[in-house]
């Protein structure tokens, strides 16, 4: 499996919009409910979920496989 092939599993649109509508829900939710969050708070749910989505990609595409 060649890197094009792991690049289009992974699928990085799907992620993306993933990561934004978690990082714009967290930061209207933070305006209105609770404290305000930071630039480290935003990086962590950022590079969290990116990860749990990568991996849950891949998970599902070795199953799939077998």
């Amino acid at each position: 499996m060649g890197l094009k092939e792991i690049f289009e599993v992974s699928k990085p649109r799907i992620i993306i919009l993933l990561v934004i509508t978690a990082v714009t829900s967290m930061y209207a939710g933070s305006k209105f409910v609770g404290p305000e969050i930071g630039y480290l708070e935003i990086l962590h749910i950022i590079v969290a979920g990116s990860l749990a989505q990568l991996a849950q990609v891949h998970s599902t595409t070795f199953m799939i496989k077998i």
